[in-house]
């Protein structure tokens, strides 16, 4: 397991102890099962032939004018059923500046080693607000933190994780996102956990091989009353790694005055005709 791996883990089981709102939850689908616990984010995905790919899954958020990130946490209700798991805030931020939040994970298995897991933060304004999400999400593929190493799929929204002990690959793809950040655990995670303000700037990748974490960022959604957006972010599992991207072929710049573009120009300005060019 390791050292630090150990050490990580006795913070997190120190901080579930610590406080009286802890509950934990699983759903399934097929091979797969995902776990999460709501007090600090905790997190295991496992069914893959490699182990445990998470370590923690966190939202938080940002009111206009704040001076931190919140945590969501300790939610009003959480349901587990099936391959869905939900879990309902019903009035977080401040006096007059208040929204709800319905959280869910949808888990899917895709085959042998193949399964997403769909994440998804939707957002109701009680009050008119202008409300930052964060997405935090910790992968350890092939049960261990340190060999991992990341690449930028596209940007802002898509990050590919890989191990080098293990096949394959774990896409993690945001939807309408403003921006990401990847960097060695717990850097992002003690930023957004401060007293002061953090807004991920795209940097980070290309990550490894190490502990990696990474965050996307939804900026200043203005919300009226009763009005809801939409947060969602798909992990997915991929037993075969995608071939790297083939390069374009170089193109061969032709002189003018070369013989090749000279009779092409008089192909164009009808000096020769097809029956010219036939080799008998």
């Amino acid at each position: 397991m390791g050292i630090f791996r150990s050490t990580r883990l006795l913070a997190l089981t120190a901080l579930l102890w610590s406080g009286s709102a802890f509950s934990d939850g699983t759903i399934s689908d097929g091979a797969f099962s995902f776990n999460y616990r709501t007090a600090d984010g905790g997190a295991d995905l496992v069914g893959l032939s490699t182990g445990d790919a998470l370590f923690q899954i966190r939202w938080y958020f940002r009111l206009s004018g704040g001076t931190q990130e919140t945590l969501l946490s300790a939610p009003d209700t959480e349901t587990y059923v099936g391959n869905l798991a939900t879990l309902t805030w019903n009035a977080v931020g401040t006096q007059g500046s208040q929204f709800s939040v319905v959280v869910t994970f949808e888990l899917n298995d895709l085959g042998v080693d193949a399964l997403s897991l769909d994440a998804n933060a939707e957002v109701t304004g009680i009050d008119p607000v202008d409300v930052t999400m964060f997405y935090y999400y910790d992968v350890d593929l092939g049960g261990t933190f340190s060999n991992d190493s990341a690449a930028l799929v596209s940007s802002p929204n898509a990050v590919r994780v890989t191990d080098p002990n293990t096949p394959g690959e774990f896409t993690v793809t945001a939807a309408g996102n403003d921006s990401f950040q990847v960097a060695t655990f717990a850097s992002i995670r003690n930023l957004l956990d401060d007293a002061g303000i953090t807004n991920l700037d795209n940097s980070g990748l290309p990550f490894g091989p190490g502990d990696f974490t990474g965050a996307f960022q939804w900026a200043e959604v203005s919300l009226g009353q009763g009005q809801s957006s939409q947060f969602g972010v798909v992990s997915q599992a991929d037993p075969q790694a995608s071939p790297p991207p083939v390069p374009p072929a170089p193109s061969i710049p032709v002189p003018v005055d070369h013989p090749l573009a000279l009779l092409a120009l008089l192909l164009l300005a009808g000096g020769l005709g097809a029956r010219a060019l036939r080799v008998n």
